[in-house]
């Protein structure tokens, strides 16, 4: 192979590693789940009096064109109760992309029902 090619062999499987490692990305959206799920949970009165939201924390755990998968954590130190080595999950939500459905996970049930919606600016 001449010289040339190959740097330009590497330069292609750097960019093919670099958009599989990296993804893809576009401008940001604005985050409107976490604000929602703060305001669905500090008004549920499954949560009320024995969980602070600030002692909350929202991390997604999965994402695809049509739903985001979210994990409700207790946040445990810095005046959270609780060892702060662990974080428990309290709950999990999914968040519709296309109707802004947030659901919640019924173990009971064992589906996730319909807690609330995004409200679009």
């Amino acid at each position: 192979m001449k010289p040339g090619k190959s740097s330009t062999l590497a330069c292609a499987l750097l960019a093919i590693v670099a958009v599989v490692v990296f993804g893809c990305s576009r401008a940001p959206e604005p985050d409107l789940t976490t604000p929602a799920l703060v305001d669905i949970v500090s008004k549920d009165e499954k949560y009320a009096g024995w969980v602070k939201i600030e002692c909350l924390q929202f991390m997604v755990e999965q994402q695809n064109e049509k739903q985001t998968e979210i994990a409700m954590r207790e946040k445990h130190g810095n005046g959270c109760p609780g060892d702060p080595a662990t974080s428990p999950v309290i709950d999990r939500f999914i968040v519709e992309r296309t109707s802004g459905n947030i659901l919640r996970y019924d173990i009971v049930e064992d589906q996730y029902l319909q807690v609330g919606t995004i409200r679009k600016p």
